[in-house]
């Protein structure tokens, strides 16, 4: 035990019946379309967070589209310095371990000790938030750790600055910093950069297998085109069972066609590559999380 934590093995020990035979488990049946698996909540991007329903067939469909090889992310050991309340961390936990592979825990971030263990175990892969690019990017520190064992860059959560992704490709010599963009209600990401796709600065990539998305006019609701901006809609079995005792809340996220208004403004140029403008309804980011403002503050 190291502060409290157990291992598995004690774990296992205190809390599993000495007659458990693991030959007579019986699985218990489950419905993957409606029984729900997680409740996680919402980063709150339209007030207070959310309890959002998530089923097995939601994060089933999340784990199938990550090992199609057009949109696979690294399978490599890498740094958990998410909540694991947060899909991105949870989801970044089950992915990394469900593919073979370990993840380092930080129980809080901390400049030197993410860079220390980037160096001393050899990390490859860097899965960042803006606020963590954000610092990557501006920081002098770097040039007191050896950062050649980085080859892939991600980022999520939020859309990332045109000059912090330059900084980021120059720092760690990558020849792209991937993005992913969605949200609780959509499990995780539902686009992104491909594996061999080509992305101007500012991309969020395109559209992942199994995912259907349109930009609509907000206020008639009509699709549009290439490069006319609009709310970003989705429709996938990766969106949300609904919010957990609120069914008006769900009916305005989730119209009566399955198409989820994801609230955020973007468009699609000729190559079907997205791009995120701006937020129909915007807060604050502050360290990673979202904080709601009074209109009388401005």
């Amino acid at each position: 035990n190291y502060k409290g934590c157990q291992s598995v093995e004690n774990f296992i020990s205190e809390n599993v019946s000495k007659d458990f035979n693991i030959d007579e488990y019986q699985p218990v049946p489950v419905n993957v379309k409606d029984d729900v698996a997680l409740i996680l909540y919402s980063s709150g991007t339209t007030g207070l967070p959310k309890g959002v329903m998530l089923t097995h067939l939601n994060i089933n469909t999340v784990h199938a589209v990550q090992v199609d090889g057009r949109y696979s992310l690294d399978v490599n050991p890498c740094i958990a310095f998410h909540p694991f309340c947060h899909t991105a961390g949870l989801s970044l936990t089950i992915r990394t371990v469900l593919f073979g592979s370990y993840v380092l825990v930080m129980v809080k971030f901390d400049p030197h000790v993410y860079l220390r263990t980037i160096r001393d175990y050899r990390i490859e892969s860097l899965q960042l938030v803006p606020a963590v690019a954000q610092f990557l990017a501006q920081t002098n520190l770097l040039e007191k750790y050896d950062m050649s064992s980085v080859t892939s860059v991600m980022c999520a959560s939020a859309p990332l600055l045109k000059h912090t992704e330059e900084e980021l490709r120059k720092r760690f010599k990558v020849p792209i910093v991937k993005q992913r963009y969605g949200m609780t209600e959509t499990t995780i990401g539902f686009m992104g950069h491909s594996v061999s796709g080509e992305y101007p600065l500012g991309s969020i990539g395109s559209v992942f297998p199994s995912v259907s998305v349109k930009i609509v006019d907000i206020q008639t609701g009509e699709a549009l085109g290439p490069f006319e901006t609009g709310e970003i809609c989705c429709r996938t079995p990766m969106v949300m069972k609904g919010y957990i005792n609120n069914p008006r809340a769900t009916q305005e996220m989730i119209d009566v066609d399955g198409w989820l208004h994801t609230g955020d403004v973007g468009y699609y140029d000729s190559c079907y590559r997205f791009f995120l403008v701006d937020r129909i309804k915007d807060l604050i980011k502050c360290k990673g999380l979202q904080v709601k403002y009074h209109s009388a503050f401005f």
